[in-house]
């Protein structure tokens, strides 16, 4: 058998030489493979060895401390965990031969030296993937943020007040501070479009602001195909700053409409040109294509309101870094777990510990971060297009549908209805103070704001028989209600609804009306008066 096994070999030394292949140099002995240990590296964090690594060299069975002269203090440093990693993961059988374990050794080496070449590669696949998922998040703030909708489009506020702004520095270098773009009103009696909004640092002669108007007209329809039908000058009036938050664009828009800037206005330049140009191409179907063209992952955004844990690790983790991940997590996820319950048992009322903790381990971000992040959620210009203009699916039926169909609609798009009610909250105190109760009760007046769709089904009831059912007919006639109508409408009884309270009264005073009406009179502090009514 062992005379085949040589002509076996013999034969594959003369093939491989036949066909070109260069044969595989292996160490012959310890020193060449500790010289090969030292020159090519087995891992990616061998430059970290240093004295602080502490490796009893009585525990290492299988090394040579006879080639120890010829190697520097951190080269054998080296070596000695190798020989430490090499004998935690390999058995070696009692009484095997040198040529054995040298045979083991280089497989062992040829091994990390075969894991840190994928290493490097995986390296840079985990990079990619970082920067897909940043992308894929930049993608998910562009589609919940702030957007305008004009002429069932879609556009970034952001990035027609950028455009604007590069008109307006090229056309009048040095001028203006700020730009601000919203969109139309139901009070707007034009064409629906954008409104610009310009702060300037001075006054500047209205001719040249008329002719920089045109370029920006211009420069908005052809880019976002939009109409610019009012832009508006302000002057002696300084945007709140918005360098770390939301710009102020509905509360500007807000203002201007109550007239509380009537007196910062410096010129309004009005276009009634209505002409659309179709854009050529959509992103998505209702996207502009010019603000989300930087956006490549609108299609697949990493949104947490949709995280699929299942999908994100088949999906966006590399193929080859799965089963590493997985082993590595389910290794030294029982002691980490521990670490961290024996940390917030005991500091579990210190949320920076929480954090703390959370933010080292990668769960979470820093405490700082996380209060930066709940202010930008709690804006008021971002609550205010959440809440106000945000499309949302709801489930209706129009009008002229027969069955109910998912449509997105936002709230002022519907008849609004303010309902307001009184809630009487109980609260407990666990270790009142002396002379303290135990319970409270905390009053409280919710209100709350519903909404009907204007086109809904349901509607179609409000009209009158004779009516041709528009929602500019007689029916859907809007009355601005002052202070007296509302004492009138909301705070006053009618006769029906007074008669119907005296007789509730009435059964809920067993008979004694009289009695009651007069208490009822005289109940502003005037004990005196009871008294006397209950000694009679």
């Amino acid at each position: 058998m062992d005379d085949f096994q040589v002509c076996k070999k013999f034969c594959n030394e003369i093939v491989d030489v036949a066909l070109g292949k260069q044969p595989v140099k292996t160490p012959s002995s310890y020193l060449a493979l500790y010289n090969e240990i030292v020159k090519n590296g087995f891992s990616i964090f061998q430059s970290l060895v240093s004295d602080e690594v502490n490796i009893d060299t009585c525990n290492l069975e299988y090394l040579g401390e006879i080639y120890k002269p010829n190697f520097s203090t951190s080269d054998w440093k080296k070596i000695q965990l190798f020989e430490w990693h090499f004998q935690t993961y390999y058995k070696i059988k009692a009484g095997s031969s040198y040529e054995n374990i040298l045979k083991k050794k280089e497989e062992f080496l040829n091994l990390c030296k075969s894991s840190k070449t994928n290493a490097q590669i995986i390296h840079g696949m985990v990079g990619k993937t970082i920067e897909r998922n940043r992308l894929r998040k930049c993608s998910t703030e562009a589609l919940n943020g702030i957007q305008l909708q004009v002429g069932g489009i879609n556009h970034l506020p952001e990035k027609i007040e950028v455009d604007t702004m590069n008109c307006i520095t090229t056309y009048l270098p040095e001028n203006t501070a700020n730009v601000l773009c919203v969109d139309c009103t139901s009070k707007c009696n034009h064409d629906h479009g954008v409104h610009i909004l310009v702060n300037l640092e001075k006054n500047i002669e209205i001719p040249i602001l008329n002719d920089a108007c045109v370029i920006i007209r211009a420069v908005l329809k052809r880019k976002h195909f939009v109409n610019t039908p009012e832009i508006i000058f302000l002057t002696n009036y300084a945007f709140r700053s918005f360098k770390e938050s939301i710009p102020p664009r509905f509360t500007i828009r807000d203002q201007l409409k109550m007239g509380a800037l009537s007196d910062n206005i410096y010129h309004i330049s009005k276009s009634h040109d209505v002409e659309m140009m179709e854009p050529e191409e959509f992103i998505e179907p209702n996207l502009c294509s010019t603000c989300f063209k930087d956006f490549r992952y609108l299609n697949d955004p990493l949104d947490i309101d949709h995280f699929n844990v299942t999908n994100e690790w088949l999906m966006h983790v590399p193929l080859p870094f799965e089963a590493h991940l997985k082993t590595l997590n389910q290794a030294y996820c029982g002691i980490i777990q521990d670490i961290y319950t024996d940390e917030l048992i005991v500091n579990y009322h210190n949320i920076s510990t929480v954090f703390s903790l959370t933010s080292h381990a990668g769960i979470s971000h820093s405490q700082r971060t996380g209060d930066r992040r709940l202010r930008k959620n709690a804006d008021p210009e971002l609550c205010y297009y959440r809440t106000f203009m945000k499309r949302y699916p709801i489930v209706y039926r129009e009008v002229n549908q027969e069955m109910d169909n998912e449509h997105k609609i936002s709230i002022r798009e519907c008849h609004l209805a303010l309902l307001m009610d009184n809630l009487v909250h109980l609260t407990m105190t666990v270790d009142p103070r002396p002379g303290q109760c135990r319970t409270n009760q905390l009053c409280t007046l919710p209100l709350t704001v519903k909404g009907i769709p204007k086109n809904a089904y349901v509607t179609s009831n409000w009209h009158l028989d004779n009516c041709d059912g528009s929602s500019f007919c007689s029916c859907m006639h809007q009355t601005q209600l002052k202070k007296a109508d509302v004492n009138k409408v909301f705070l006053e009884l009618t006769a029906e609804e007074q008669t119907t309270n005296n007789i509730f009264k009435e059964n809920m005073s067993w008979g004694f009306k009289v009695f009651w009406s007069g208490l009822y009179k005289h109940a502003n502090g005037k004990l005196l008066y009871v008294t006397k009514c209950f000694r009679v």
